[in-house]
C-alpha cells in the first residue's frame, strides 16, 4: 500500500467514475477524508490511485462489494456521523470535496438519502446472500480438490465463500478465483519446514498455521459476518481456529478427509504410546467442538462413531469427482451412443504407446515406487509403455532418483502439480489410471479421489485391493491386485495391454459407478447439510447423507 502512495499527498480527489450518474451531478465523489485545503494526505488511508480508472483496469478492480473485503474500506460500511470536519464526511456516504469550515453539524434531510442509496449499493445483497469461511491447511486450489468441489457448488447456490489457506512463495496474499476469495497464511518456520525436521517441524507448522488462521478468521467474522465455518484437516484441531466466531454463534462443521490416529500411525512406524494418545484426544475434542462431522466414507464413519462420535452429528460427503470438470466429451458420448460400440473402443489415445497415469500427492504410502518398478519390469515386454507421475511431495525427489538409476527417464515423466480443471484432456490421452496404495491401517480406509476421477473420464485403472476400494469398486470397474506385489501389478498390466476388450468392459463398468456416485448428486446433499447445519439442525442430518 505504501507504494501505491508514493506521490499521492497533496493531489486533488478524482471524481469517481464507477458510481452513478445521479450521484455525480450531486457533487459528490468517492468516500474519503480530506483536510481544509481538500487535499489527499498519506494519513486518510487508500490512495486515490485505486479509484483512478485508468489507474487500476476493469479486469483488476474489485466489485464494489469486494472492497471492503480487499482494502479494509471500512468508510463504504458504517453510517455513524464524523463531526468537525471538512464536506460531509459520513462513512458510507458520499461526500462533497468542496471544504467547508462551517460544516460541524451534518445536514441530516439532504444526507439521509444518499446515505441510503449507498447502503442499498453495497447491502443490498448482504440481506439475501449467505457467507461460509473454509479453512484449511493446504494450497488453494491446487491442492485440495475437495475443498475447491465444496466451495464453488456453495457458491453455485448463493453463498459467498472465502478460503483461509496456506502461502507459498510468490503468491498473492489475497487472492481470487472462480469468485472464492482466498487468504493465504504464511506457515513455514525457516528451519523447520524441511522433511529432517519430521514430526516435530510439522507440528510446529500446524500450530503456526493455527494463530494465523485463527486471527484471520475472527478478523474477516466481524467485518463478513459468517453464517457456517467449515474447517478442513489436518490437523483436527485445526477446527479450534474457529474459537471466537463459535462463541458468537457460528456453526462449525469439521470436515476429516483423513483419520489422525491412522495418518499417524502409517506415518511414523515408530511406536510412540504418549503421541498416539495426544492425537486420539485431540481428534475427540475436535469432533466434541464441532457442530458437524463430516469425512470421505461409511468406512471412516464408522470408526469415527465406534470412538464416540454421535451417530446423527457424523455424516459422509464422498470424494467423487466434479462432473463439471471430469465429464466425457459430448462428441465422444455422441459417437458411442451412435455406433453402440464400448467408449474404449472408440476413443484410442496414441496407439504408438500404452500410457499410464497416476495424479496427486507423492507419498511412500502411495506405493509409486511399485509402480515405476512394474515399469521397469515390462519396459523390454511392452517397448512402448509410459508412465506420468502428476503432483508433489517427500517421497518425489525418491522417485526422480529411481527413474534416474534405472535408466528409466524415456519411460516414465514426472510432471508438477496441475489445477483440476487441466487434468481431463491429460488423462484421457492415457490408457490406464494406477492407484497402488500400499495396505496398512491409513491407506487401507482411503478412498482415491483419483480413482473416481479416472471412471468419471471412462478410463480403466488398477488398483490396490483395499477395504475402502472394495467397498465402493469392483472387478466390474476396476482390474485389482495385491498391494505391495510388484509381480502382480506388472502381471496385470501385461494382462490389460494385451486384451482391449477388458479394457472396453472396465471402461463401461465406470459409467455404471458414475450413475450411482456423482457429485450432482453428493453435492446436492452437502449443500443441504450446511444448510441444515446453519439453521441449527445439524445434528439431525446424518440419516440423510451415509
Amino acid at each position: 500500500m505504501e507504494s501505491s502512495s508514493q506521490g499521492m499527498e497533496g493531489r486533488k480527489l478524482p471524481r469517481a467514475k464507477d458510481l452513478p450518474l445521479s450521484l455525480h451531478r450531486s457533487g459528490y465523489g468517492f468516500p474519503q477524508k480530506l483536510h481544509r485545503t481538500g487535499e489527499w494526505r498519506l494519513s486518510d488511508g487508500i490512495s486515490p490511485a485505486f479509484h483512478d480508472r485508468s489507474r487500476h483496469p476493469a479486469h483488476d478492480r474489485p466489485a464494489l462489494s469486494d472492497r471492503r473485503s480487499c482494502y479494509d474500506w471500512g468508510l463504504f460500511y458504517s453510517l455513524v456521523p464524523k463531526t468537525r470536519t471538512t464536506g460531509r464526511t459520513f462513512c458510507g456516504e458520499l461526500h462533497s470535496p468542496i471544504a467547508n469550515e462551517n460544516a460541524d453539524r451534518p445536514d441530516l434531510g439532504e444526507t439521509n438519502s444518499r446515505r441510503l442509496e449507498i447502503k442499498t449499493m453495497t447491502h443490498i445483497t448482504d440481506r439475501n446472500h449467505r457467507r461460509c469461511c473454509m479453512i484449511v491447511y493446504a494450497t488453494y486450489p491446487l491442492a485440495e480438490t475437495r475443498v475447491q468441489r465444496e466451495a464453488e457448488v456453495l457458491l453455485r447456490q448463493g453463498y459467498e465463500v472465502d478460503v483461509i489457506s496456506l502461502r507459498r512463495p510468490n503468491d498473492l496474499p489475497v487472492d481470487r478465483y472462480k469468485d472464492v476469495r482466498i487468504f493465504r497464511e504464511k506457515y513455514l518456520f525457516p528451519f523447520f519446514g524441511s522433511k529432517k525436521a519430521g514430526l516435530k517441524g510439522k507440528f510446529l507448522n500446524y500450530n503456526l498455521f493455527f494463530f494465523t488462521a485463527a486471527v484471520r478468521v475472527a478478523r474477516l467474522h466481524f467485518k463478513n459476518k459468517y453464517d457456517v465455518i467449515q474447517v478442513h484437516n489436518l490437523p483436527d484441531y485445526l477446527v479450534f481456529s474457529a474459537f471466537i466466531p463459535k462463541m458468537m454463534g457460528v456453526p462449525i462443521i469439521l470436515d476429516l478427509h483423513d483419520l489422525m490416529p491412522e495418518f499417524f500411525a502409517g506415518r511414523f512406524k515408530k511406536r510412540m504410546a504418549f503421541i498416539a494418545k495426544l492425537i486420539n484426544w485431540q481428534e475427540r475434542m475436535a469432533c466434541r467442538f464441532a457442530d458437524h462431522v463430516i469425512t470421505v466414507s461409511e468406512h471412516w464413519r464408522q470408526a469415527l462413531i465406534k470412538r464416540g462420535v454421535p451417530e446423527e452429528k457424523c455424516s459422509v460427503v464422498m470424494n467423487v469427482a466434479d462432473d463439471k470438470i471430469f465429464t466425457l466429451c459430448e462428441e465422444r458420448d455422441a459417437v458411442c451412443s451412435a455406433t453402440e460400440v464400448p467408449f474404449r473402443t472408440v476413443r484410442t489415445p496414441r496407439s504408438d504407446q500404452f500410457r499410464l497415469i497416476y495424479h496427486g500427492s507423492i507419498h511412500e504410502r502411495y506405493g509409486l515406487d511399485l509402480a515405476v518398478e512394474a515399469v521397469d519390469l515390462l519396459r523390454n515386454e511392452i517397448p512402448n509403455i509410459h508412465l506420468t507421475l502428476i503432483g508433489h511431495g517427500e517421497f518425489l525427489p525418491h522417485i526422480a532418483q529411481m527413474v534416474e538409476e534405472r535408466g528409466l527417464s524415456q519411460y516414465v515423466t514426472l510432471e508438477r502439480l496441475h489445477l483440476a480443471e487441466e487434468l481431463p484432456d491429460i488423462i484421457r490421452s492415457c490408457d490406464l489410471g494406477v492407484v497402488p496404495y500400499q495396505n496398512d491401517i491409513f491407506t487401507d480406509g482411503l478412498l482415491p479421489t483419483k480413482l473416481m476421477e479416472y471412471a468419471a473420464l471412462g478410463l480403466p485403472a488398477i488398483a490396490s485391493r483395499t477395504t475402502a476400494i472394495q467397498a465402493y469398486f469392483s472387478d466390474t470397474n476396476t482390474e485389482f491386485f495385491e498391494p505391495g506385489n510388484v509381480n502382480d501389478l506388472a502381471g496385470r498390466i501385461r494382462y490389460l495391454y494385451g486384451n482391449p476388450t477388458r479394457l472396453a468392459e472396465l471402461s463401461q463398468g465406470c459409467q455404471k459407478f458414475n450413475q450411482r456416485y456423482n457429485w450432482s448428486t453428493v453435492g446436492a446433499e452437502y449443500v443441504a447439510l450446511v444448510e441444515e447445519v446453519r439453521q441449527g439442525n445439524g445434528s439431525n442430518h446424518s440419516s440423510n447423507h451415509r
